[in-house]
C-alpha cells in the first residue's frame, strides 16, 4: 500500500511540473511601414530553461520578446526542458495612418495667388501636413494642424505636392501612407507671355543675317519647366537653340514655339512671328493710288518725302547686310537728312497704304 502511495505521489508531481502557462507581458501596434509593433510574453510552470518561437515568423528565441512584428494574428510557442509545450494566441494592430482623398484649388487673384486645400482621412491628430514645389520637392510649409483639412495660399500655377503623417506615426517612426508626395497642378492659361523679338525687321532682303530671340514674361513665382523654339524652314531652325538663334534667312519664315510651366498644364505659345523675304535688287517704285516716295533718287542723303497721304509714314533705311541705318517718321513734303556715307541701302516705307521697298542710292556728290 505504501508503493502504491509513493508512485500517485510521483505522477501527480511530474503532471504538475510539466503545466506551462504562457502570460501576455505587453505589445504594441504596428506601423504600414515599417513593420514596428513587438510581442512580449512571459513562461511560468513547467520546467525552465525555456525556448520561445513565434508563429508564421518562424522565430526562436530564449526571452519571450518579439520586435519588428508586422500587424496580424500571432501564436507564441514556450518549450521547457523536458519538451513540455505552453502556447498563446496575440494580435497585433495597425497604426492608422492618415489617407489622403482630395486637393482642390479656388483662384483667389489669378494667376499670382491661388489657394489649395488638402482633405485626408484616418490616422490621429494632430495631424503633419508638408507643402512642396515639384518636381523639385522643396518644401513651401509645415503646419501641425487638428482638423481633417488644411489650407495654404498664394500659390501660383504649376506643380505641387503635400505629405500628411500624424504625430502618432510621426512619434514611432511610420512612413504612413503617403510619404510619396501626393501631386496635384494649378492650371491657368493667363499665367502669362511667350512673344519673339527679332531684328532687323519682319521685312528683309534675300540672305540678310537675322536674330530671333524667345522671351518669356509668366507672372508670379513660375518654375519654367521646358521651352520648345521652331520654325518651319529648316535652313533657320532654332530648336537646338537656347532661345536665342541667329542665322542668314533667304526665304519667307515664321517662327513659333511654347514654355511650360506644369507637366500637366496646356503649355503656353510664343506670339508666332513671320519674317517675309523680298528681293531687293532693282526693286522699281510700285505705282499706287496711294502714291509715297522719296526724291532724289539716286542722292547725297538728304531727300524730301512725296505722298498723297495726309498721316505720316514709316521711314526705316538699311544697309546690304540687313543693317537699320536711320529710321524717322515723317509727312509728306518733309526734308530728310540721313547723314550716311555713299552707298547703296534699301529703303522701307511703311503708310497706311501698306508696305514699299525700293532701292536707295546715295553718292554724297
Amino acid at each position: 500500500m505504501k508503493i502504491k502511495v509513493s508512485l500517485l505521489a510521483i505522477f501527480i508531481s511530474t503532471f504538475l511540473s510539466a503545466q506551462i502557462t504562457v502570460s501576455l507581458l505587453s505589445s504594441t501596434a504596428s506601423c504600414l511601414l515599417p513593420c514596428n509593433g513587438t510581442v512580449n510574453v512571459i513562461a511560468t510552470g513547467g520546467t525552465p530553461p525555456y525556448s520561445y518561437t513565434i508563429l508564421p515568423n518562424a522565430i526562436n528565441n530564449a526571452t519571450g520578446s518579439f520586435t519588428g512584428i508586422c500587424s496580424g494574428s500571432y501564436t507564441v510557442t514556450v518549450t521547457d526542458a523536458t519538451f513540455n509545450i505552453g502556447t498563446y494566441s496575440s494580435t497585433v494592430a495597425t497604426i492608422s495612418a492618415p489617407s489622403i482623398t482630395t486637393v482642390t484649388t479656388t483662384g483667389i487673384l489669378p494667376p499670382s495667388n491661388y489657394e489649395a486645400t488638402v482633405t485626408y482621412t484616418g490616422g490621429q491628430p494632430r495631424y503633419i501636413v508638408q507643402w512642396f514645389y515639384e518636381p523639385s520637392g522643396v518644401m513651401i510649409r509645415q503646419d501641425l494642424v487638428s482638423t481633417m483639412n488644411d489650407t495654404i495660399t498664394h500659390l501660383s500655377p504649376g506643380d505641387y505636392g503635400v505629405i500628411v503623417t500624424d504625430s502618432v506615426n510621426s512619434v514611432s517612426g511610420c512612413q504612413g501612407l503617403n510619404q510619396a508626395p501626393y501631386l496635384f497642378s494649378i492650371c491657368d492659361p493667363s499665367i502669362g507671355v511667350g512673344f519673339i523679338n527679332y531684328t532687323p525687321n519682319d521685312t528683309v532682303c534675300p540672305g540678310t543675317p537675322i536674330t530671333i530671340n524667345y522671351i518669356t514674361v509668366p507672372m508670379g513665382q513660375i518654375n519654367i519647366l521646358y521651352q520648345v523654339f521652331m520654325s518651319d524652314n529648316p535652313n533657320c531652325d532654332p530648336s537646338a537653340s537656347n532661345g536665342t538663334f541667329s542665322c542668314n534667312i533667304s526665304q519667307t519664315t515664321t517662327f513659333t514655339g511654347f514654355w511650360a510651366y506644369s507637366a500637366t498644364c496646356a503649355p503656353i505659345p510664343f506670339a508666332p512671328v513671320t519674317i517675309t523675304v523680298l528681293p531687293c535688287v532693282g526693286i522699281n517704285e510700285q505705282q499706287s493710288t496711294n502714291f509715297v516716295s522719296i526724291f532724289p533718287n539716286p542722292g547725297n542723303g538728304a531727300f524730301t518725302l512725296k505722298t498723297n497721304q495726309t498721316t505720316a509714314v514709316q521711314l526705316e533705311i538699311f544697309d546690304e547686310t540687313g543693317r537699320n541705318c536711320y529710321t524717322s517718321s515723317s509727312k509728306n513734303g518733309d526734308e530728310i537728312f540721313t547723314g550716311l556715307k555713299s552707298g547703296i541701302y534699301f529703303i522701307r516705307i511703311l503708310s497706311d497704304a501698306g508696305t514699299k521697298i525700293e532701292k536707295l542710292v546715295i553718292t554724297n556728290k
